[in-house]
């Protein structure tokens, strides 16, 4: 599923999804649990990992231009200045990529490195795809596509709640490119193009979990589940936050204070043989 969402500060933003990311590294293993995507991004270069300035930078409208002629690199202020004098831009857009809580549970609990990557390949195709229908600006007066994005994403592996959650954060930054020249992004394609991007999601990890050899199954809305999980399992595993709670306490360890990680060993100590597959 993918939601939506306006990121309002640029700066109170990149902290936010920057200190979250640290926890992400921390629990799979992975030394980049961010990265940057997009025409955009590579324009200004932005590669690989995301870092905590470079990402202010951008949410705050602060873009790389190059000169055409002599590649020179020079920075602008993209939005309004108001009357105070500081510049009004809006910060751009999260949209939120979630993965079916089966995914969620056989790469998260079930430690299946195969769930993982499906995720992470239909999150590629999710950018790709809003990349190339959601690149537009106001030039002229008129709507006009642009060059690309600067997407900076972020891999979460647990919900507010501190349950096992997979799901990606793609930042898109209020700006675009056209012939070299740096705009602010027009969102209505955008937000036009995100129920066919999560239709782009589904369809993609369905195959990419088939070639890795799972069984799946889709709904009518055409969202996609691993067949070996019933609604049963997934509906008795949600059913057991009082479990888990219980034995979070058991170790001293209340729920509000909980990691993700502590909170798995929990879910896993309290499985039943019927439980899970």
């Amino acid at each position: 599923m993918i939601s939506r969402s306006v990121i309002s500060n640029g700066s109170g933003a990149a902290r936010y999804y920057s200190d979250t990311s640290r926890a992400a590294e921390y629990y799979s293993g992975e030394a980049t649990p961010s990265q940057w995507h997009g025409a955009g991004a590579a324009l200004q270069g932005l590669r690989g990992h995301v870092q905590d300035e470079a990402l202010t930078s951008q949410l705050a409208g602060r873009v790389i231009e190059r000169d055409p002629s002599t590649g020179e690199a020079r920075e602008r202020q993209l939005g309004r200045i108001g009357k105070d004098g500081a510049p009004q831009h809006r910060a751009g857009y999260d949209f939120t990529i979630s993965a079916p809580k089966s995914v969620s549970l056989e790469a998260l609990v079930h430690g299946n490195p195969a769930a993982l990557e499906a995720h992470r390949r239909a999150t590629a195709a999710v950018i790709a795809y809003l990349e190339e229908h959601g690149a537009q600006s106001r030039i002229g007066g008129e709507c006009t596509k642009t060059d690309g994005l600067a997407i900076a994403t972020f891999e979460h592996v647990s919900s507010r709640a501190k349950d096992p959650q997979l799901h990606t954060h793609a930042l898109v930054a209020n700006l675009t490119f056209k012939d070299g020249k740096a705009y602010s992004l027009s969102s209505e394609k955008l937000f036009d193009h995100r129920s066919a991007a999560d239709a782009v999601y589904h369809n993609t990890l369905s195959l990419e979990l088939q070639r890795s050899g799972f069984e799946v199954q889709h709904d009518r809305a055409g969202h996609v589940e691993i067949s070996s999980y019933t609604r049963d399992d997934l509906e008795d595993f949600s059913k057991r936050k009082a479990e888990i709670d219980a034995a979070l306490a058991g170790r001293g360890i209340e729920r509000d204070g909980s990691s993700a990680t502590s909170r798995m060993a929990a879910a896993m100590s309290t499985r039943s043989t019927k439980d899970l597959p």
